[in-house]
């Protein structure tokens, strides 16, 4: 018998020869491990801004979104001098968890109503006398209506006839985001002379 085959017998019988095939197993294992760990950690890894997935996909738990509107009192009905009529200034506000001022991606939607002088009267008794809607749902059109001074969304609506002065109008205007979330806020306003056309303005 040469010297490797009795080599390999000694190896054989003192189990040194599955030493080398037991170490290649436990380092593939720890290989495999450390991939499997690397995997794992790369889904929750985000880049800091990023929102953040809750278990629904279907929402997102961002710091800064819209939980709540205000119609701005600086909504008014004014005599659009550039275009020669009558319009709607609303200015809307959206609101985020902490009260501050944000901004959203979604539709608007504002409702004008006479409003009754009776104190128990609701939007359904109320004559509608007109509806807005105003898609936002890019960044152009953010940009469009976005005013950053007074960090509000402004739409000039256009107001064919407008009611006497002195009427009493009430304005409900409601915002729904990407996924269905509604916001809502009503606002009373009293339309004047000067509200009518650019003539009653000067005098």
């Amino acid at each position: 018998m040469t010297d490797p085959d009795m080599n390999r017998q000694n190896l054989e019988r003192t189990g040194l020869a599955f030493y080398p095939r037991c170490m290649a197993a436990r380092v593939l294992m720890v290989c495999w491990t450390m991939i499997y760990l690397c995997a794992a950690g790369c889904t929750v890894v985000r880049m800091k801004g990023e929102p953040l997935l809750t278990e629904n996909a279907d929402r997102i738990d961002w710091p800064f979104m819209p939980v709540a509107m205000r119609l701005h009192p600086f909504t008014a009905v004014e005599f659009d001098e550039i275009n020669q009529q009558v319009v709607l200034d609303a200015r809307v506000e959206l609101l985020d968890r902490v009260g501050d001022m944000t901004k959203g991606v979604g539709k608007f939607r504002l409702e004008m109503y006479s409003a009754s002088t009776r104190a128990s009267s609701s939007r359904v008794q109320d004559e509608l006398l007109y509806v807005w809607n105003v898609e936002m749902l890019t960044l152009a059109e953010n940009q469009q209506y976005y005013d950053p001074i007074t960090r509000t969304y402004a739409f000039r609506l256009k107001m064919d006839h407008v009611p006497p002065p002195g009427t009493r109008v009430r304005l409900f205007g409601q915002f729904t985001d990407t996924i269905g979330q509604r916001l809502e806020d009503s606002s009373n306003l009293v339309i004047g002379r000067a509200d009518r056309d650019q003539p009653d303005a000067g005098e």
